[in-house]
Parts: structure tokens; C-alpha cells; sequence
């Protein structure tokens, strides 16, 4: 369909009907604003959207609702991409008051709001709902034109002002989230879903001269990347190594291709074995005072920019929301310290001069948890361990880091099924490598490493035998 957002008469209140026919946008690219300009992959606050139907996909006549939830308060505006056309959905002549509570989730329409958006077509296709959450208004939305019910920002003097005036705020005073909507016509078949698909991300060479070289990440993203091949029967498998294994290039394999070759109801493997650190908290929002962050072949010390922040990466996550995403981090979170061979670690003298474990620091998997209180669900995080303590490498065997070896093994020890159905599933592989793990490093290296995992799936996310 051109337009979902279509109003119908109901009891005695006839609304307007937004055209399907509604004038091109004027110099502004199809999905400009929600691809490459308004995107802030550093929000200090998260917001999170959705819709009525789990698979996200709308036959001709249906009816959809919209949740929006915030972890602060603030004023919410939801547009809708059709093609090139953009509608703000909210606020609107009938839900004028966008100012949302925070942790409260807001229906639109609203239980007594005399309106609905509905499915019509032709054409049909991809279509896309953006939310945009601002500690203040937004002064260039402006007033609805009179008797307008919903209004239009196909034209760029509606578009631009408001893209500018927002990408002009702090990153601490706005946030955003997006999902993709699928329309077909009444009788279609609906896009098959159930793909399997994965990225190994696996960086032993640093091209920062202060960031140490490792011996064998690069090994376990290889051995990961053709474990869930053969083993787990993914349709596809990303590997990025070394040079390779670029800020750019996993931002684009994660927040770009992953989404754009994936819908709901798919199944996403992520996998990341380097070095991980923290830095001061870059926009408030820390309990720990720190950022953490996974480091990137290019990747420069004292320059948070240039890491992946966890910010950044669970605003990565929100925009798989839909699928089932397991994520796999064989890395350690403290104070920068970093895994090589035989165990050797380096460790900066500020955290040194604390005590490396003295703090309990969070890390990504916090940022999950996070996602999953706004109403994201279908998510594991299986970290190699707790954020204050260190991953360790099998010493001098090039077996690989040891957490990755033991998750390998799981897929061939009849063991790790623990319910004996004949599938492993990522937590029931968690299960057999908590245990193997904590074992080997004691016994090897006389300390601790404790794997954790953070599991906010519905269900067990099947790793291997479908």
C-alpha cells in the first residue's frame, strides 16, 4: 500500500483520509531520514517501538496498532515511510499530547481515540515506522493545518527543518528506534520466514601500535564461522578478521546487512572474540560511571569514537527486534584488560591503582537488559565473563580462546542436550561451557572465569539440529 495510515468513519465522526496519492518528496532521497540521517546510535535514554502483529506483516483491510515505550520521559513523534512518502502518525489531531511518562507503554491509536490505520493498497511492500524521542518538543513538527488529521512531511520544507533541528540536539537529549512493516495484498502469500544467518568477528591484529596483538580471536571467528556452517546449518555466515574486521565494516554487516537480509520470525547468530575495555561514560547513563565498549581492528586507544560502544551496539540490537538474536562475546570488559597467549594480560595503572576487582563494572549485556524492559524479547547474551574479570586463551595449543573451544565442543558432546530432544540450544550449550570453562581456568591459570549469560528469549534459541 502507498499509505497504512488510512482513517475510517467511526460512530457519527467522519476523519480525513490521508491520499495514497500524496506528492513526492522534493530532493529528499527514498528513506533518507531513516537510514542515513536521523540515527543516534549513542542515545543517553532508549525508546522502543511496536506493533500488534508479531511478524510485522499486514494484509489488505487489517488493522494495526503502535506501542511506544521510553525509559525517560519525553515528547514522542512517529512517522511513517511509504516509498517516499513520510506521515507523522503522532502526534495528530486526535492524540495531541506526545508528552509520554517514562516506562509506560502508549498505544496508538489510544483505547477511545475515534481513528485506525489500515492496511489499503495497492501498492504493497516494505514499509517503515520510525519513532523520534526528544527531552523537548520539537518546534519544526509544527501545528496541524485545520481539519488535517495526520500530518504530512513528504514535502521537504516539512522534512528537512525537522530532520535539521533534531540531529542539532546533544546525542544525550534524543533517541530513536525504527522496524520495518510488510503489507501484501489480502490473498498474497506472506514472506517465508525461519533464515538462519550469522557474523564472526574475530580481530588478533591491531592496527593502533598501543592496542596489543592477540594470538588466536582471528582463529575462533574462522573455527566459529565453520562450526555454524557444518554444525548449526546456518544459510549464511559472515566472517570478518584482522584487517578486515573494520568499525565501518561491522557496523555495516550488523546495523545494515543483517537487518536489510533478515526479517522477524529469523534467527541471527553474532559472534565477537577481541579485545573489549571501557572508558569514561560518554552521556550520563552508566550506573558504573563507564562506557564499555569491543574493540575494532582500527580501533584507537583514548579515542571512544573509534570502538564500539555498548550504546552503540544494543541500539544495533533494537534494530533486529523481531528476529531471535543470540550474541556470543569471547572478550573481557575490565578497565581495557585484554586476553593473549597463555593467559598474559595488560592492564592500565589507573584500573591497577583501583583494583582491577574492586568494582563490579556492567558491560553489554547490561544494555540488553535494557532493550528487554522496553519490550524487545528473543535475545541471549552469552559473555565469556563477568565484566570485571578476564578471558582467557588455551595457552600455546592454538586451540583458540578458551570459552569459544568449549562452545565448539558443545556441538558435538551428546552431553550439552541436556532434555535429550536432539537439538542444542544456546542455552543449553551455556549450561555445558559454564561448567568447562570455570574448571580449565582454575585448574590452568589458578583464577577465575565465570561465563554469564543474559537470556531474555521466550524460548530456547535452537544453536544446532532444526
Amino acid at each position: 500500500m502507498k499509505t497504512i495510515p488510512q482513517t475510517f468513519a467511526i460512530g457519527s465522526v467522519l476523519l480525513a483520509v490521508i491520499a495514497a496519492s500524496a506528492t513526492a518528496a522534493e530532493g529528499v532521497p527514498a528513506k533518507w531520514v531513516q537510514v542515513e540521517g536521523l540515527v543516534n546510535d549513542q542515545p543517553s535514554f532508549m525508546i522502543h517501538v511496536d506493533v500488534d502483529k508479531p511478524d510485522r506483516i499486514y494484509r489488505k483491510g487489517d488493522t494495526m496498532t503502535v506501542a511506544v515505550k521510553a525509559e525517560k520521559e519525553c515528547y514522542v513523534y512517529l512517522v511513517y515511510y511509504s516509498g517516499d512518502d513520510a506521515t507523522l502518525l503522532f502526534p495528530n489531531k486526535h492524540q495531541q499530547n506526545n508528552l509520554i511518562p517514562a516506562q509506560t507503554a502508549v498505544s496508538i491509536p489510544g483505547d477511545d481515540a475515534p481513528f485506525l490505520f489500515r492496511t489499503t493498497g495497492p501498492p504493497f511492500g516494505q514499509e517503515v515506522l520510525h519513532v523520534i524521542a526528544s527531552t523537548e518538543p520539537i518546534d519544526a513538527v509544527g501545528k496541524l493545518e485545520e481539519g488535517v488529521a495526520f500530518k504530512s512531511l513528504t514535502n521537504a520544507r516539512n522534512l528537512k527543518p525537522m530532520v535539521v533541528e533534531v540531529k542539532k540536539k546533544k546525542l544525550n537529549d534524543w533517541a530513536e528506534a525504527r522496524i520495518d512493516i510488510t503489507t501484501i495484498d489480502r490473498d498474497e502469500k506472506p514472506p517465508t520466514t525461519g533464515k538462519r544467518v550469522g557474523v564472526c568477528v574475530g580481530i588478533s591484529e591491531y592496527q593502533h601500535d598501543r592496542v596489543q596483538d592477540l594470538q588466536v580471536s582471528h582463529l575462533d571467528a574462522q573455527r566459529m564461522a565453520e562450526a555454524m556452517k557444518q554444525e548449526c546449518g546456518l544459510d549464511e555466515v559472515l566472517l570478518l578478521t584482522n584487517e578486515d574486521a573494520t568499525r565501518a565494516n561491522i557496523e555495516q554487516a550488523i546495523f545494515h546487512d543483517l537487518v536489510a537480509g533478515t526479517r522477524p520470525g529469523d534467527s541471527v547468530f553474532i559472534f565477537f572474540s577481541g579485545h573489549g575495555g571501557r572508558t569514561s561514560d560518554q552521556n550520563g547513563d552508566e550506573e558504573d560511571g563507564y562506557d564499555e565498549y569491543l574493540v575494532p581492528h582500527d580501533g584507537i586507544l583514548g579515542k571512544p569514537e573509534t570502538m564500539i560502544l555498548d550504546d552503540t551496539f544494543a541500539r544495533w540490537m533494537q534494530e533486529l527486534s523481531g528476529r531471535e538474536v543470540a550474541i556470543i562475546m569471547d572478550n573481557c570488559y575490565s578497565g581495557g584488560a585484554s586476553k593473549s597467549l597463555d593467559g598474559a594480560v595488560v592492564t592500565p595503572k589507573s584500573i591497577v591503582a583501583k583494583g582491577a576487582k574492586a568494582v563490579d563494572y556492567d558491560g553489554i549485556e547490561v544494555e540488553l537488559k535494557r532493550t528487554k524492559d522496553l519490550g524487545q524479547a528473543n535475545t541471549i547474551v552469552v559473555a565469556a565473563c563477568k565484566a570485571n574479570q578476564l578471558a582467557w586463551e588455551m595457552p600455546a595449543s592454538q586451540k583458540g580462546s578458551v570459552l569459544t573451544h568449549y562452545l565448539i565442543a558443545s556441538l558435538d558432546d551428546s552431553a550439552a542436550d541436556a532434555d535429550r530432544d536432539g537439538k542444542v540450544t544456546v542455552q543449553e550449550s551455556y549450561g555445558y561451557v559454564k561448567q568447562k570453562v570455570e574448571t580449565y581456568v582454575k585448574e590452568k591459570f589458578d583464577t577465575d572465569q565465570n561465563p554469564i549469560i543474559v537470556d531474555n528469549a521466550q524460548r530456547g534459541i535452537v544453536l544446532k539440529g532444526q
